[in-house]
Order: C-alpha cells, then sequence, then structure tokens
C-alpha cells in the first residue's frame, strides 16, 4: 500500500478529533511536505535512509521541521496499528535539535520604544485601531477579526472574546481555540477612545451606502464586501506601515507576543497575565515567553544586591 493511501485512511480519522480548521490545515501540510516526496511510494519499502535525508532538509530549511515529523511519525503508527508495516521506520532517524542562536536571533516581538513608533506611523482610523487593540489586549488575530460591536462594552471598558474566525474550504466563526480563550479583557482608556472613533467613522460610511450599523456588525470587516476578514490582510498592511519606519520585521502575531512580554516587564503577575492571554495554565505561558522571565530573573538579582548594600 503506497503512503497517500495510508494517509487517506488516518485522515479520515484524524480529523473527527480536531477542529475543521486545524484538520484543513495539518491536511495542507501533509500533503505539500510529506506526501510530495513520500506519497507514490509503498509504505513499506520506506526506509530510515530516505527519511533521515527528508528530516534532514526540513531542519535546514524551516524552524517548524518537528511538526512535520510529528505528523509523519503518527501515519506510520497509524499503519503499525493497522498492520501494513511492522516497525515504524522513523524510530530508526535521528532528530535534529533546533540551533539555541537560531531561536535567540528570532525576536517576534517589539519592545516598549519600538511599538509606540509603530503604532505612531498607523494613520488610518480602523488600522490604528486594530493594532491597536492587537498590542493592547494580546488577543489572537482570528479573535479579533470575529469581534462585533456588542462585544464591546464601552461603560465598563472590556472586550468579550467568545469566537475566532477560522479557514475549511472558506472563512467561517467557530468557537474559541481553548476553553480558557473565554474571557472578557479589560481595554485602557486610549484603546477604548480609538475604538469610539472607529464605530462612529463606520457608521457614517454605512449611512452613506444606506447600511444600518447593528450591534452584531464585525468590528474589522472587509472594506466593500464588509465580510470576514482574511487573517494575511493583517500581515500585508502591518508590513506597509513597517516600511515607513526602521523597524525590525515582526508578525501581527508578534503583537500579541508584545503585549505578554510588556505585561511580564512591568511586573504583572503571571497568573494574570497567563489568564489575560487565554492560556490554559501559567506554565504555558512560562515556557512562551522565557526570555522575559531570564530578563527579569537578572533584574531581581540585582535589586536584591542593592538592597542588601543599603
Amino acid at each position: 500500500m503506497k503512503l497517500e493511501k495510508v494517509y487517506s485512511l488516518w485522515y479520515e480519522q484524524y480529523r473527527l478529533n480536531v477542529r475543521p480548521s486545524t484538520a484543513y490545515q495539518v491536511d495542507r501540510m501533509c500533503q505539500n511536505h510529506i506526501l510530495s516526496e513520500l506519497g507514490a511510494i509503498e509504505i513499506s519499502s520506506i526506509g530510515c535512509r530516505k527519511l533521515q535525508q527528508l528530516v534532514n532538509s526540513w531542519f535546514m530549511n524551516t524552524r517548524r521541521y518537528r511538526l512535520r515529523v510529528y505528523y509523519l511519525k503518527s501515519i506510520f503508527e497509524f499503519a503499525v496499528s493497522r498492520k501494513h508495516i511492522r516497525q515504524n521506520p522513523l524510530e530508526m532517524v535521528d532528530i535534529p535539535k533546533m540551533k539555541t542562536w537560531e531561536l535567540e536571533n528570532f525576536e517576534n516581538y517589539f519592545n516598549k520604544e519600538e511599538l509606540l513608533l509603530f503604532l505612531s506611523v498607523v494613520k488610518h482610523v480602523k488600522w490604528s485601531a486594530m493594532f491597536r487593540v492587537l498590542a493592547f489586549t494580546g488577543i489572537r488575530q482570528g479573535e479579533l477579526l470575529a469581534l462585533t460591536w456588542e462585544d464591546v462594552n464601552f461603560s465598563k471598558n472590556t472586550i468579550r472574546i467568545n469566537k475566532t474566525v477560522a479557514w475549511s474550504e472558506g472563512l467561517y466563526i467557530s468557537a474559541p481555540k481553548t476553553k480558557q480563550a473565554l474571557r472578557d479583557i479589560s481595554l485602557d482608556c486610549e484603546t477604548i477612545e480609538l475604538l469610539r472613533l472607529w464605530k462612529r467613522e463606520q457608521e457614517n460610511s454605512f449611512k452613506q451606502r444606506k447600511i444600518l450599523l447593528t450591534e452584531k456588525q464585525l468590528i474589522f470587516p472587509t472594506e466593500k464586501e464588509n465580510k470576514l476578514m482574511f487573517v494575511q490582510t493583517i500581515r500585508v498592511m502591518m508590513h506597509r506601515f513597517l516600511k515607513e519606519t526602521n523597524l525590525k520585521k515582526i508578525t501581527p502575531h508578534g503583537l500579541r507576543h508584545t503585549h505578554c512580554s510588556l505585561l511580564l516587564e512591568a511586573g504583572v503577575p503571571i497568573e494574570v497575565v497567563a489568564k489575560r492571554m487565554g492560556h490554559a495554565n501559567v506554565q504555558t505561558t512560562l515556557n512562551i515567553y522565557a526570555h522575559v522571565t531570564s530578563k527579569r530573573d537578572v533584574e531581581a538579582v540585582d535589586l536584591l544586591s542593592k538592597y542588601m548594600k543599603k
């Protein structure tokens, strides 16, 4: 049996246990990077030498090589359980480790000064509000694009996160990523005022087009069709604004990292940060933002030293 046939059987079961958007993304990755290399080969004839070369190639070309290895391993384990092969050949393959310097050099976040500079060049009210919300709440891009005006409480200065935009043969509204992602987030006054300004501008624009703005209206829809926006649009606009500065390029998701990093640097308790970010537990926050906690550890030693000298 060829690997592509085994994969189709594996995927038929896998997609029943995950969200449609996750299944779509995994299928696209497997089709492009696993089946394109191994799909036409009989699974029993795929040896460790061939796999070692493939894994090494992934390691040299992408940071996400471990994800590809994970799903390839899962496919082989499925084949073993169905007795298509006797042993998982990936068990005899050495999985390279990511070089430490590569991780250290990839800083997908802004410091305080860099964030303020970036926000200062975004003049359009809609995009200014959008990037401000991302940077000052730390919500995910899908959560941002699913927001409607009924999610914003202007009297309490909060927004409610209870849905997200997902993709599976098209954009659709889905439940949040995890149970912990259901949350209310406090907003600063400047962000609230910017949202008020954008709501008024959106309402005026709709009046000219004879459209009634309701509380069910998306806050950040597409410009002409008033439909769900692709997350890729945020990336394109962000890089367009970054060209007006000398700042390093980060992704829109980097604004989420920026928010969390600045909270930790400001001394906000880790439990509060984890809840605000919608993380399942504190350890998740610590694992992702180890660079910040390490920095604060050094600062803690300096503070202790100064205190003992007084």
